[in-house]
């Protein structure tokens, strides 16, 4: 969160998209590489890496539902961010963190492991170009993606802290 002011200020002066294309650049790359860790300060270096696209796209989030959002919907705006926080806890502690329990069969532990960090990389990804392409239709559904992937990441690395 060290530099959630920064990304501020990078978004005030090259816009809004932009950034939040690299905070969830950002996250899918830190996910890709935990599954290459070898050693404990790799891991740590990649978690860095995921906190810089996490903490990107806080700061982005907060200025998102300000620019965005009119003022009669911001309680409506700010009801559904707690909603997806929620969603995003869910769909990590139910899906996510059981994906290598369901293929360490056929796959192996490791390998299996490896597929959960590969597809919560591509959903991150996954993010970030559709925020990249349709971040300036102001609708409201947008806003409700990104709090849902959001939130969805910020759970997921706070799950991932106990695996």
């Amino acid at each position: 969160m060290a530099t959630a002011g920064l990304w501020g200020m990078a978004s005030d002066k090259i816009g809004r998209k932009p950034v939040y294309f690299a905070a969830f650049f950002f996250m899918s790359l830190g996910l890709y590489l935990y599954s290459f860790a070898t050693e404990f300060w790799i891991l740590i270096m990649y978690r860095l890496i995921f906190a810089l696209g996490a903490s990107a796209a806080a700061a982005m989030l907060t200025s998102v539902l300000a620019d965005y959002v009119v003022t009669e919907d911001k309680g409506t705006a700010s009801g559904f961010m707690g909603l997806f926080t929620g969603c995003g806890a869910l769909f990590a502690a139910i899906i996510l963190l059981q994906m290598p329990s369901w293929f360490t069969d056929s796959l192996g532990e490791d390998q299996a492991v490896t597929l959960m960090f590969m597809f919560s990389a591509s959903l991150a990804l996954f993010s970030g170009i559709v925020d990249f392409f349709f971040f300036f239709l102001k609708k409201f559904l947008i806003l409700i993606f990104n709090f849902f992937f959001y939130f969805f990441y910020f759970q997921f690395s706070y799950f991932i802290n106990f695996f």
